[in-house]
């Protein structure tokens, strides 16, 4: 038996040890053994141990630890400290506490020595988390246009999993120009960017248990396409309107969609006709650009359409040949003034008046197209123009003999209106006329016998206003 041999290597309290002697049969006798230490105690080596007071949690983690190491007598003691296996570090036996400034599984190890037995440790693991937050942006980002911003949290290294415990999700857009809208609360939130360009978005979120994260991100917002589609135009009724979208401030190509009344001949052309509007307005027409990032913008433009000038010439009339007639355009719709135009101009006194004089001397038709102020011209009106039919007289007899004692005949217009009256004075003969009524439709004629002549008489007509 060797007196430096430890209790801690063979001898344990309150037990019975035998020892081996010499003899083949291997007998067994029991015997004492007196222990020779100053104190009268068996020495053994150091038992360490210590309990944290927790075993994970956040960043920055401080952990109590409590001394429970049982010491089996010895000299010397000794107490070292060892955190992620870097060096021992000397120490006392009293309790402690170490603060971990990183995420990740730790290793604590205590080791306790005596001179006599030597040294023993022992090791805990100690699990550190943080909170880690992240920002899902949307995108293709449009300003002026409301998009989705949503966050996300956890506490890592996972595992251990343990459940977040998030108190407050407070956002800031990096957009001064929304004004109060720059700021949300909430995990999911929506925000409408005042301009275009690179924003740096904040998120701060804040736990019950793993104190608080500050998380950015970086955001580009594209700018919206501007559209001109030129000034409100006025057209005439039955005209066409030419709109025209010129585009700026796109990613190319583009799309466009033109919407309203009307007819279009090309709805997605950056320029289109638009037909079929009808006297009224002002008629909004819209046209949408889509660009290449997916940004749109709209806008109008409105088109009031002008009636076109109406006149009235009257009914088609009847007239005397080499009579003067006057023509009259009443006009019905339009904006004046007005200018005129007669076709054809021959015959007419001044073919740009409204009303002008016509010299009749045969069937004829004339037309008058009307301009308003606004340039709007009307469709051709036309007024027909024809004579009267030719009054004819006839005698009774026709023919005379010189030698027929009291020559007579009696003439009479035929063909005349009613209502006329009749004027003879104009006949070279008007002196051999006789009987009361010398100016009317039938008048009698008296020839000098025995003369062998020709007599001409003419009458005139007067009726209908006309001669």
């Amino acid at each position: 038996w060797s007196s430096d041999v430890c209790s801690s290597d063979l001898i344990a309290a309150g037990s019975t040890y035998y020892i081996m002697v010499d003899g083949s049969s291997g007998n067994q006798e029991a015997f004492t053994i007196l222990a020779t230490s100053a104190t009268s105690s068996i020495i053994g080596r150091p038992l360490p141990g210590f309990i944290p007071n927790t075993f994970s949690g956040c960043v920055p983690l401080s952990v109590f630890l409590q001394n429970t190491t049982a010491l089996s007598g010895g000299s010397n003691i000794t107490y070292q400290w060892r955190i992620d296996g870097a060096s021992y570090i000397n120490a006392t036996g009293n309790d402690t506490t170490v603060v971990f400034s990183t995420t990740g599984s730790h290793t604590i190890d205590l080791k306790v020595c005596n001179s006599e037995c030597g040294c023993a440790s022992v090791t805990q693991f100690i699990d550190v988390e943080d909170l880690v937050s992240t920002i899902t942006p949307p995108s293709g980002i449009c300003e002026n246009v409301a998009v989705n911003f949503s966050g996300s949290a956890q506490y890592l290294p996972d595992p251990p999993f343990t459940p977040v415990n998030i108190v407050s999700w407070d956002w800031d857009f990096g957009d001064p120009g929304s004004g109060a809208n720059n700021v949300a609360n909430g995990q999911l939130v929506q925000h409408a960017f005042s301009d275009s360009g690179n924003f740096t978005v904040t998120l701060i979120v804040t736990s019950a248990d793993c104190g608080i994260d500050t998380v950015t991100s970086m955001v580009h917002v594209n700018s919206i396409p501007a559209i001109d589609p030129g000034t409100d135009q006025t057209i005439c009724e039955s005209d066409d309107a030419t709109v025209t979208a010129i585009v700026t401030n796109a990613a190319l190509p583009v799309s466009y969609l033109w919407s309203g009344v009307g007819i279009f001949t090309c709805d997605t052309c950056s320029s289109t006709l638009v037909s079929g509007l009808s006297a009224g307005g002002p008629y909004p027409i819209g046209v949408q650009v889509v660009d290449l990032n997916g940004c749109i913008s709209d806008t109008t433009v409105n088109i009031t359409v002008n009636p076109k000038p109406v006149t009235d010439l009257g009914n088609d009339t009847l007239v005397c040949r080499y009579s003067s007639l006057q023509l009259y355009a009443a006009m019905v719709a339009g904006n004046g003034p007005f200018t005129f135009a007669w076709s054809p101009s021959a015959g007419l006194n001044d073919s740009t008046l409204q009303n002008p004089v016509a010299s009749i001397s045969g069937p004829a038709s004339y037309c008058v197209v009307v301009q308003d102020a606004i340039g709007c011209t009307s469709d051709t009106s036309c007024i027909n123009i024809d004579l009267y039919p030719q009054p004819a007289i006839t005698a009774s007899p026709g023919i005379l003999c010189a030698t027929d004692p009291n020559p007579h005949t009696t003439l009479t217009v035929n063909g005349a209106s009613a209502g006329s009256t009749y004027a003879w004075g104009l006949s070279p003969d008007f002196a051999m006329i006789t009987g009361a009524n010398a100016d009317s439709s039938t008048i009698d004629i008296s020839f000098p016998t025995g003369v062998a002549a020709t007599y001409n008489f003419t009458c005139l007509e007067i009726g209908r206003a006309h001669v």
